[in-house]
């Protein structure tokens, strides 16, 4: 076993396996079912399948990314959020057939999609990778319906960025994401009045 995984941090597949199997044997799983059941008001079975999905995730996680500093805190986050998506998606698909039906157009849905895909390959160009990486996980957020909390985004950008990013650090990046991502729209807006 290796030193990083006895002080918390667990990087190697191998460590994450053992991890795991250390959870199971405690009983680690059955409480965030129960934790999660209760608190989101949710069938075990979907809790289970998003504690699953997680662990898939753990498991199939690329070595070059930064350790896991707490397995038992990554997976419950991983499970709430997966679970959390699933029921804004349900909130969203019940209250478009309440509104006797009434779904956006194909065409509103196509201009959503090209209105986010241009916005994305702007950031895309930006130098600094904080900022653009960080401005990415909020765009996406909002773009599915489900935004991001500041510790998810900390947690997401460092795994992307294969360093440990503080959540205090995250305000100013995404202020600084979105004041530039203003701006291009501004400048966009502009240009399209003008042509």
């Amino acid at each position: 076993m290796s030193d990083r995984y006895r002080g918390g941090e667990v990087g190697a597949p191998a460590d994450r396996e053992q991890e795991i199997m250390r959870l199971i044997s405690t009983g680690f799983f059955d409480g965030c079912v129960r934790m999660l059941g209760v608190s989101m008001r949710i069938d075990q079975a979907d809790v289970e399948d998003a504690i699953l999905d997680a662990i898939v995730r753990v498991l199939e996680r690329d070595a070059r990314k930064a350790p896991i500093e707490d397995m038992q805190k990554y997976l419950y986050s991983s499970a709430r959020n997966n679970l959390r998506r699933r029921l804004k998606a349900l909130a969203r698909s019940a209250e478009a057939e309440l509104n006797d039906g009434e779904h956006p157009s194909a065409e509103q849905e196509a201009l959503s999609a090209a209105r986010y895909a241009e916005l994305v390959a702007h950031v895309k160009t930006w130098e600094n990778a904080r900022i653009r990486v960080v401005t990415l996980l909020y765009l996406a957020g909002i773009y599915e319906g489900d935004p991001l909390t500041i510790t998810e985004v900390a947690i997401q950008a460092g795994e992307i960025l294969g360093e440990e990013i503080q959540v205090g650090s995250i305000g100013t990046w995404r202020k600084r994401g979105f004041d530039r991502l203003s701006a291009f729209v501004a400048a966009q807006m502009i240009h399209e009045q003008q042509v």
